[in-house]
């Protein structure tokens, strides 16, 4: 049996719909006479999907809601709209979740959060058929067990055959490099940078890398900041959030062809102050690279721990530009809030609503 409720919510100023919880084949849901305005909102301030994708190809994801109400638990959610051709594969946090057509797939909060508080989280997605999918992404938050969506986005995936369905050409492999990677620069420092190596190896008897391409989505929470980009110790690239332009996600794609070693690749991303330094400034780092290839698949695996001062090497410049005395007695202490996920059957809003 499955049963719906669906009231007007003065708050957001619109007709919600409560989703039903999942135990074995029944579904319950549960009924609600009064939506109370003090309650979190789960506002999606960016998102990156794919909008085309091949079968079984692994494609990257991302999403960012923010919590626009009072304290509470807010949640981001994929759905695997009813309708659609097949299942698809969400992979997050090392797991692997598959969703029928008409279930969604969450990651929410733990704890409740303060206003102004972001859940930014990010994955992988997996189509298991061709044809056009229409996937709804979600900023939540709870009501007791009852689990509403604040802001929906209706987004439409293109699925070919592996391959690109053209009989032939190269399949892309996604190599995560950094997964919402915080780059703190701390009260009176200039910046800050972080290294990550990826060893990559292939033989090239059975595998041809056609094309290398590097994908980077950054957030900074100040003005006046770059972030370069380099490879190899090669500046390749660079993100920059000029004056009034802080609190923006920013992408850039760098092509890296014929750039990458078999073995070790160190990849750099230098964040800091063009003007006014001495702040404090967060990035928050999404970065993946892209290997079109022929034949058998390239290996792509994290560094060995490498040396161990490079840390202090790659930042000596901001210890020395004010931070010496600060820098030594600095302490990172942030911690990010824990996530939990969850399938669930969803039921699609009234046209007209």
């Amino acid at each position: 049996m499955i049963a719906l409720s669906r009231v007007y919510s003065p708050y957001l100023g619109r007709y919600v719909m409560k989703l039903a919880s999942q135990t074995g084949s029944i579904y319950n849901a549960h009924t609600r006479s009064l939506i109370s305005p003090l309650v979190a909102n789960g506002d999606i301030v960016s998102y990156g999907f794919p909008s085309d994708a091949e079968v079984g190809v692994e494609a990257p994801w991302n999403g960012d809601v923010k919590n626009a109400g009072t304290d509470g638990v807010i949640g981001f959610g994929i759905v695997n709209n009813s309708g659609n051709p097949g299942n698809i594969v969400v992979k997050f946090g090392g797991k692997d979740v598959t969703l029928e057509p008409g279930y969604y797939w969450r990651v929410y909060t733990v704890d409740p959060v303060p206003n102004g508080t972001h859940l930014i989280a990010s994955g992988k997605v997996v189509f298991l058929a061709e044809g056009s999918h229409t996937v709804r992404l979600w900023g939540m938050h709870p009501e007791g067990e009852a689990w509403y969506y604040d802001e929906e986005i209706i987004h439409t995936v293109s699925v070919v055959p592996s391959g690109g369905g053209n009989g032939g050409g190269g399949t892309v492999k996604t190599v995560t490099i950094l997964s919402n990677k915080l780059i703190d620069v701390p009260l009176l420092w200039n910046g800050n940078s972080h290294t990550e190596p990826i060893n990559l190896t292939w033989d090239s008897a059975k595998t041809t890398i056609t094309k290398a391409t590097l994908s980077v989505r950054a957030y900074s929470n100040n003005d006046c900041m770059q972030m370069d980009l380099y490879l190899n110790a090669t500046k390749v690239g660079d993100v920059s959030w000029p004056a009034l332009q802080n609190k923006q996600w920013k992408e850039t794609t760098v092509d890296v062809t014929g750039r990458l070693a078999k073995g070790n690749n160190s990849f750099k991303f230098d964040y800091y102050f063009t003007w006014l330094g001495g702040r404090g400034a967060n990035a928050w780092v999404y970065a993946d690279l892209l290997l079109e290839y022929t034949g058998d698949e390239p290996n792509a695996t994290p560094g060995g721990a490498g040396d161990p001062w490079v840390w202090v090497k790659e930042n000596w410049m901001w210890l020395a530009g004010g931070g010496v005395v600060l820098g030594s007695i600095y302490l990172l202490t942030r911690k990010g809030q824990p996530l939990i996920v969850m399938t669930q059957p969803y039921y699609p809003r009234e046209k007209g609503e």
